[in-house]
């Protein structure tokens, strides 16, 4: 057996949203959302390169990182700290690519998506578990879980109430901007 369980494995392929930090050039963390952060096996972790120019440069000279996955409902997720390399080609792209395919990943870059051109591997060194606050000050998980369930709902309904109307009003003359077109980062940045 590897350094993940199945319950780990399970709960992280089981999240939509992730977060990879790396190192930039300055010592400063580089935070970044990753929606597909998804097991390999039990050692191995990867995620899709969408849109991650800073990432990948900061993997490409200190390949050390830490993946975050985290239930935003209940508030217990997995620290995964472990060494990332890029595959952008060949047996192991296509493999991942297949990986990825299988789980309903979007890899061709249809609809808002960008396609993805490389994939980031991470050999996971260890593993923690990450507990919100809330635990250690003697609330439940289904305390935990009824809270953040109503709020994320309250939420919900507020965002989709305050969006529909901004989103059918353009000012006239003015140009709608399709930001998915601007997902691609820019020429020269890898």
């Amino acid at each position: 057996m590897g350094i993940m369980s199945e319950t780990v494995r399970r709960e992280i392929d089981g999240e939509r949203m992730a977060y990879v930090a790396s190192v930039n050039n300055d010592g400063s963390p580089n935070l970044s959302p990753k929606a597909t952060l998804a097991t390999i096996d039990d050692d191995h972790v990867a995620f899709c390169d969408l849109a991650s120019p800073r990432t990948l440069a900061n993997i490409a000279v200190r390949p050390a990182v830490e993946a975050n996955s985290v239930d935003l409902i209940r508030r217990k997720g997995w620290r995964l700290a472990g060494t990332a390399r890029v595959v952008d080609g060949g047996a192991e792209f296509a493999s991942l690519a297949a990986l990825f395919r299988s789980r309903g990943s979007n890899l061709d870059g249809v609809g808002r998506q960008p396609p993805v051109r490389r994939f980031v591997v991470i050999r996971v060194s260890k593993v923690s578990p990450l507990l919100s606050p809330a635990y250690a000050m003697g609330q439940s998980e289904p305390q935990v879980v009824d809270y953040w369930s109503n709020l994320w709902r309250s939420r919900a309904h507020v965002a989709h109430a305050q969006a529909q109307p901004r989103a059918m009003q353009t000012p006239e003359g003015a140009i709608a901007r399709d930001f998915t077109k601007e997902a691609t980062p820019p020429a020269g940045i890898t």
